[in-house]
């Protein structure tokens, strides 16, 4: 059988998987109000493409959650397609990604990048304001602070990243868009943690970069505030570097909550998140100087 067909059937899987979840009956046990607000925002007419989330490795007795979440409505996921191919067009004299297949850059960034949402609308549930503060740590091509930020237009995002020619692109993103709700810092996160104007501002900090989590926990965990949540987007079999990670976790003010899993019709590898409250505020001597929390993971 040709390598064709075979990936045309085993597409043809997943999007029946996708249409029973979608059918299924939801309930007030597995659905909270805000994935419920969130249907009707993607929902779409021309694609039944949807993704589900579950607590794959639950701790500190944090409920399960599961909620299939329907496509893009027709405006945003055509906003979302001219955001790609701004991305593709520069990475051509710039390195953006490592993808430049328009279909899997669209399953592996954008898709992927969006698949967070659930979770992040499920760990900010109990935040009354729907007007959160969001910080993409290490942005780079403006993923998934950009697409976080089209699908939640209540939301303040900044993309915090280190490299000038990255951020002078994002700005471009954001002008040829037209994106109010987006800015850019450049700025190392170590340096940028330790400022009045970001440090514990943020209701919501995401990071997608790949790092070890004790990396990434003394770059993030500054930023949120107290109350607020730092989530991870990590690959499979995550659990082992979570545990390795709770005691500078700790030390940097956050708790572990959950590990959930991210289920999305992408290609890719199964992706999870790690979910992190911040319960107290981060010592003031943390973040490090640039490249310790690197060179030296607590």
């Amino acid at each position: 059988m040709q390598a064709s067909t075979l990936a045309s059937q085993k597409r043809l899987l997943l999007l029946r998987k996708a249409w029973v979840l979608s059918e299924a009956p939801r309930t007030s046990e597995h659905c909270s109000p805000q994935l419920h607000q969130l249907r009707s925002i993607l929902r779409s007419s021309s694609s039944r493409t949807q993704w589900r989330v579950s607590a794959a490795t639950p701790t500190d007795n944090v409920p399960r959650v599961s909620a299939p979440v329907p496509a893009f409505s027709g405006a945003i996921k055509e906003q979302l397609q001219s955001y790609l191919s701004l991305v593709l067009e520069k990475n051509k004299v710039m390195n953006l990604t490592a993808v430049r297949d328009e279909a899997e850059a669209w399953d592996r960034h954008i898709l992927d990048s969006a698949a967070l949402l659930p979770i992040l609308q499920d760990a900010a549930s109990s935040f009354r304001s729907p007007k959160l503060r969001v910080l993409d740590v290490g942005s780079g091509a403006g993923l998934p602070g950009i697409v976080l930020a089209l699908l939640m237009p209540l939301w303040q995002v900044t993309l915090l990243e280190a490299t000038k020619k990255k951020c002078m692109f994002l700005e471009e993103v954001i002008a040829d868009l037209q994106l109010g709700n987006v800015k850019v810092v450049w700025q190392r996160a170590e340096e940028a943690g330790t400022l009045a104007s970001l440090r514990e501002r943020h209701d919501i900090v995401v990071a997608r970069a790949v790092a070890e989590l004790r990396t990434l926990a003394e770059l993030c965990l500054p930023f949120a505030k107290v109350g607020g949540i730092w989530v991870a987007a990590k690959g499979p079999n995550i659990q082992e570097e979570v545990d390795a990670a709770r005691n500078a976790i700790g030390q940097l003010g956050g708790r572990v909550r959950r590990i959930a899993a991210v289920d999305s019709l992408s290609a890719g590898v199964p992706r999870t998140a790690v979910v992190v409250g911040k319960i107290r505020a981060t010592p003031r001597q943390y973040p490090r100087l640039p490249g310790r929390p690197n060179k030296q993971p607590l």
